[in-house]
């Protein structure tokens, strides 16, 4: 999406921070962003949203793991695992925390990376077992792994856009809104 925008709009600077999902709330918040693309739920108080992205996680393990032939895994089977998690911050760690924490037990987190492909390659190397968007798990070349859907429950994973209810926009950013909102209409 943002390489489609700097075609159309090539005088445009777009200046991107890779961080968490809730770094770039405060960001987006504070008036330091102008948008942020996050993963939901967000605050709809402070924020107006578009959705881009309705998704779900998926189950990242080795190929020799005990449910690696499952075609689909419940969250309570994970329960005695170890886990490769994102960092305090991103979403998606907080989300993998909820639902295991209603599953019945805590997830044990030995490795914290922001990169998929690293946390690919510590399950490739058996440290562990990750939840992963399954938009990166389509992209997964590792023979040493398996992608398993999570079921019971399923966990959502929504990516959104998120500017400040009622702040100021520039013209740029409208712009990119204007070219979001299409982009995400085709279907």
């Amino acid at each position: 999406m943002v390489a489609g925008f700097q075609k159309q709009y090539p005088r445009v600077d777009i200046r991107m921070v890779e961080e968490g999902a809730k770094t770039i709330e405060r960001l987006v918040q504070n008036g330091q962003l102008e948008l942020g693309f996050v993963v939901s739920p967000v605050d709809e108080q402070t924020f107006d949203r578009l959705p881009l992205l309705e998704r779900r996680l998926s189950l990242v393990v080795h190929r020799s793991h005990r449910l690696a032939e499952q075609p689909s895994v419940s969250l309570r089977e994970l329960s005695s695992d170890a886990f490769i998690g994102f960092p305090k911050g991103f979403a998606v760690q907080e989300l993998v925390a909820a639902a295991c924490g209603r599953a019945g037990f805590e997830p044990s987190i030995v490795y914290e990376s922001a990169h998929w492909d690293l946390q690919v390659d510590m399950v490739a190397e058996r440290l562990g077992v990750a939840i992963l968007p399954d938009a990166a798990c389509q992209k997964i070349a590792n023979p040493h792994v398996r992608v398993l859907a999570l079921e019971d429950p399923v966990l959502p994973w929504h990516l959104v856009l998120i500017w400040q209810k009622d702040g100021y926009l520039s013209f740029a950013m409208k712009a990119f809104m204007r070219f979001a909102q299409a982009a995400v209409a085709v279907p």
